[in-house]
């Protein structure tokens, strides 16, 4: 059974619009029928696990946004910045000098 097929008749467990000549054309199969039946046991076996998150996780991540602390990051010293300033503009310059 090609995929067009699947998608549809996956399409129509989740309820979303089909193409009829598709969804008949599926349905004709035998490996469509099994499909189709086994879309179902999935969506079934899902919407009886529900995954929530736990309390724990829910009151840290509550925390973390909520807090105002100021993001960790430190600047670099002026003569590390200038090292580097200075640094990126020679090899530009060599490399520019090196393509010509």
């Amino acid at each position: 059974m090609s995929d067009r097929l699947n998608e549809t008749l996956s399409a129509l467990i989740d309820g979303e619009p089909v193409d009829l000549e598709l969804l008949t054309e599926a349905l004709e199969s035998r490996d469509g029928r099994d499909a189709i039946v086994a879309f179902a046991r999935s969506r079934t076996v899902l919407a009886a696990d529900p995954i929530t998150p736990s309390s724990e996780w829910r009151h840290a991540v509550a925390r973390q946004l909520t807090s105002r602390r100021a993001p960790s990051l430190r600047p670099l010293p002026y003569g590390t910045a200038a090292g580097l300033l200075a640094a990126s503009l020679l090899l530009g310059f060599a490399a520019d000098r090196w393509w010509q």
